[in-house]
């Protein structure tokens, strides 16, 4: 059973206090400090905004508002259980789904890295009437003049509406995937991450339900805005990166999915041998 006592630190029983303009700015700072120092965050929006432009803000957004709700949660059960929570099955249970997710994260990025880099590579369709072999002679086929412009015009034109309309539903199912696995995901992790005890912990320590609300709302901004400008940033630098080659673009992506892959890996046995706390966690009572 995790108990969640007021005043447990002196840092919190100093924030119970504290006017409401202290309360946001420690708000914002912890929430800052939050995502920069959790290593699932940033390997996953790494994974998520490769090559994205300053378009992947609102992936990183979209992971920070499932983190935040799943902190909101657990902040109100804490208060309204009288600051106990039964956390020890769940939160073992949410560390494992948050590994394995990011090794998912990790292929499925990778998978469609390969798929977008073998599309940009391949070479042009060829006119299959262009060239006849006829034994040990090559002959040209010379349609009537204009023809030939006329056809590779309309087999051009065709290909390229074509690409467009593959793109283009790519591109939409795997914004729905990302959007959704950020989210839920997101979600879990806030609610069972280590990390997240900077939210709760406080919020709960003050005594008036205004403070703690303040506190937390300016957490979750904190985090939600914090996550998307890092993956907004991190979009548009590996964006212009690999404008120079399909290959490097290709590189990068490989290298930002093996990133997550890792750190889920890690994460996964870290939780297995009973040491995610001790590493990423920070120091509460259980």
């Amino acid at each position: 059973m995790a108990h969640v006592h007021d005043g447990s630190s002196e840092a919190d029983a100093l924030l119970a206090h504290a006017t409401l303009g202290k309360i946001v700015i420690t708000g914002l700072s912890l929430g800052v400090l939050h995502v920069v120092s959790g290593p699932d965050h940033l390997s996953a929006l790494v994974a998520l905004s490769s090559g994205r432009s300053w378009q992947a803000f609102t992936l990183g957004a979209q992971w920070g508002i499932g983190h935040s709700l799943g902190i909101l949660c657990i902040a109100v059960i804490c208060v309204s259980l009288g600051h106990e929570l039964e956390l020890g099955a769940f939160r073992d249970a949410c560390h494992y789904v948050v590994g394995v997710f990011l090794v998912l994260l990790g292929g499925w990025t990778m998978y469609h890295a390969k798929i977008e880099y073998d599309l940009q590579t391949q070479p042009p369709p060829c006119n299959k009437w262009s060239d006849v072999q006829c034994q040990d002679a090559s002959y040209r086929l010379i349609p009537r003049s204009g023809a030939v412009d006329e056809q590779d015009d309309d087999g051009a034109s065709f290909t390229r509406k074509l690409a467009t309309m593959w793109t283009r539903h790519d591109s939409d199912a795997v914004g729905r995937v990302q959007t959704s696995s950020s989210v839920c995901v997101g979600l879990v992790h806030g609610a069972a991450g280590p990390g997240g005890v900077l939210g709760v912990l406080p919020a709960v320590a003050m005594h008036h339900a205004t403070h703690a609300a303040v506190y937390l709302a300016a957490f979750c901004v904190s985090t939600i805005v914090c996550m998307g400008a890092f993956a907004a940033l991190y979009g548009e630098l590996t964006r212009r990166s690999g404008q120079q080659s399909p290959l490097l673009a290709l590189r990068i992506a490989l290298l930002s999915s093996a990133l997550s892959i890792g750190v889920g890996v890690l994460w996964i046995l870290l939780q297995a041998t009973g040491s995610l706390n001790d590493v990423f966690g920070h120091d509460h009572h259980t």
